[in-house]
């Protein structure tokens, strides 16, 4: 095995829990990624933009909701297309942060799932919605390139429909 191997990853990235999946392969199957605090299978979908340049996802930003709400940015997923997005007087781009949360979910599934041995996983398969403003070339492309960002060098993007017929379908 290479730092750059089969091991691949699965991130449903919502709008307001983000879920991940990975394939064992010494087993033969797909597993829940139990990412979350006390061992949630998800994690909030939530961004928080500190004063000084601080980033934080997932559950580290929705500690922070209480404090600072205005500091957190929620629904990220509805704005993709945006140029920018700000929270407490601090900007970023919609790819900045997909690639932040990508890149923190590739690392800690390098250090956390036993079955990757601690190499990084290579290949991603991510889901976007079918319609409306979370679709379509562009969303595609941006999703893309934020999880090449994040180190991935295999990545698939699937609508939401073709994600679960194919989860269907093995079933």
């Amino acid at each position: 095995m290479s730092a750059t191997n089969s091991a691949m990853l699965a991130i449903d990235f919502g709008t307001s829990r983000t879920k991940v999946a990975y394939l064992d392969e010494r087993r033969g199957e797909a597993r829940l990624y139990r990412m979350g605090r006390g061992e949630s299978p998800s994690i909030p979908s939530l961004f928080y933009l500190g004063p000084d340049g601080e980033r934080l996802v997932g559950d580290d930003a929705f500690d922070k909701l209480e404090a600072e709400p205005t500091r957190v940015i929620r629904v990220l997923k509805r704005r993709l297309r945006d140029k920018q997005v700000r929270a407490g007087g601090q900007r970023a781009t919609p790819a900045e942060l997909l690639t932040l949360l990508l890149t923190e979910i590739r690392q800690r599934a390098t250090d956390e799932i036993a079955a990757f041995q601690g190499f990084a996983p290579g290949a991603v398969a991510l889901t976007m919605p079918a319609a409306g403003a979370g679709s379509g070339p562009f969303i595609e492309t941006l999703m893309t390139q934020c999880a090449e960002a994040a180190g991935f060098d295999d990545v698939t993007v699937l609508t939401e429909p073709e994600a679960a017929a194919l989860g269907w379908r093995k079933d």
